[in-house]
């Protein structure tokens, strides 16, 4: 699923039916690419390749997809802690309402609270 959206970003072409980029090297110049094979990205673009989620995270960043769409590819794929730092979008209600509690008390009490918190943590 995750190279499948790589590969058909990669591919995809003009009104003229050109692909932006003729090669992966050149993606890989254009873009500054240079944390990953050639190996490995032509691996994901033409032979239907899944990519780990670190690997898809950072195609996806240099295919110019938006936080927003990285986080929800990851979380669609599984991804039980990327998903969660890219996109403030996808905070859960329950860490919206901590947050929300934390932002009300007052700044004299926030240390305290703070330090609750880390011997709970412990």
């Amino acid at each position: 699923m995750l190279g499948k959206m790589l590969a058909e970003r990669f591919n995809r072409t003009d009104e003229t039916g050109k692909r932006e980029w003729a090669s992966v090297k050149e993606w890989m110049e254009a873009t500054g690419c240079d944390n990953l094979s050639t190996e490995t990205a032509s691996r994901i673009f033409f032979r239907g390749g899944e990519p780990a989620i670190p690997t898809f995270i950072t195609m996806a960043y240099y295919l110019n997809f938006s936080p927003t769409e990285i986080a929800a590819a990851c979380k669609e794929a599984g991804d039980k802690v990327f998903w969660r730092l890219i996109a403030p979008d996808y905070v859960g209600n329950e860490d919206q309402d901590l947050f929300n509690l934390l932002m009300a008390i007052p700044a004299s009490k926030k240390k305290l609270a703070l330090d609750i918190l880390k011997e709970l943590k412990g």
